[in-house]
């Protein structure tokens, strides 16, 4: 609740200002996709929680879901990842490009990168709404999904292999390069500004490190913020490359961990480049 609160107090607040900024457009972006994905997330625990008091009407719901609604959480989750990959990269250029980044990052382009992101990322989920189709129903009203394409090769390569690959490993992998390279050439500049800084005291130098090294701690802690999510995904990915089942308590816990961690990066994100954003201005003038 509290998530779905705060992204659509972001969405208001972002589009009163216009999106007329690449930023404000990939923070929009963010915000809308993690309203779904906290929306469609409020609605499978509902969903669980009333499983527990009424089984026939908890399963009946449950089906809807699978049916209807799964595949715009794993949407809603793709999507607010790959957007704060585009962050990373629109960041990256701005760091090593600052006088072309402005001619390479418009709003057009951004807008449109939005909107193609969106398209592929919706065209590759489309096929989850056909992996649970067969139920079993069982004694007093249980229903057990069976998922029918557990037989079909195609369909094991892509929730196997292609769902884990696209969905997390590639684009937190892309975010994992441009923020290694921001911070080691914020930590090469910080060198320089230091030397700076011991030879002109009390002046605007020692200001401009101060927030500096405001900025370069939070993006470090937003680089170790994800590393986490990269990790667990690969291993998750290679646990079902590999053929070894994890048990029901250790999939649905690394699940838990990797959707955490992704969700830390808008808020990593709207700190630095929004809350943050004149003094991160100031820092490359």
């Amino acid at each position: 609740l509290w998530g779905l609160f705060g992204n659509v107090i972001t969405v208001l607040v972002l589009t009163k200002q216009g999106l007329r900024d690449t930023l404000n457009i990939l923070l929009t972006s963010i915000a809308v996709f993690d309203t779904v994905f906290c929306f469609t997330q409020l609605l499978q625990e509902g969903i669980f929680i009333l499983n527990n008091y009424d089984t026939h009407a908890g399963n009946k719901y449950l089906i809807a879901y699978f049916q209807g609604i799964v595949q715009w959480n794993h949407l809603a989750l793709t999507s607010s990842i790959y957007s704060v990959a585009i962050i990373g990269v629109e960041r990256l250029i701005a760091v090593c490009f600052p006088f072309l980044a402005a001619r390479i990052c418009t709003p057009y382009r951004t807008k449109c990168l939005v909107v193609l992101t969106e398209v592929f990322i919706f065209t590759f989920t489309f096929p989850q709404l056909f992996l649970f189709t067969e139920y079993k129903f069982q004694k007093h009203l249980v229903v057990r999904l069976i998922r029918s394409w557990a037989t079909n090769s195609h369909a094991m390569f892509y929730w196997i292999y292609l769902m884990p690959l696209v969905q997390v490993i590639l684009p937190l992998c892309v975010l994992t390069i441009c923020y290694s390279v921001i911070v080691v050439m914020l930590r090469t500049a910080f060198k320089k500004k230091s030397k700076m800084a011991s030879k002109i005291t009390k002046s605007k130098k020692l200001k401009e490190l101060k927030i500096f090294r405001l900025l370069f701690t939070l993006m470090t802690l937003a680089l170790i913020s994800f590393l986490p999510a990269v990790l667990m995904s690969m291993t998750l990915f290679s646990t079902k490359a590999s053929g070894f089942v994890l048990n029901t308590d250790s999939f649905d816990f690394i699940q838990i961990l990797v959707k955490f961690f992704s969700h830390l990066f808008p808020s990593a994100n709207f700190i630095i480049y929004v809350t943050l954003s004149s003094k991160f201005a100031a820092t490359y003038r």
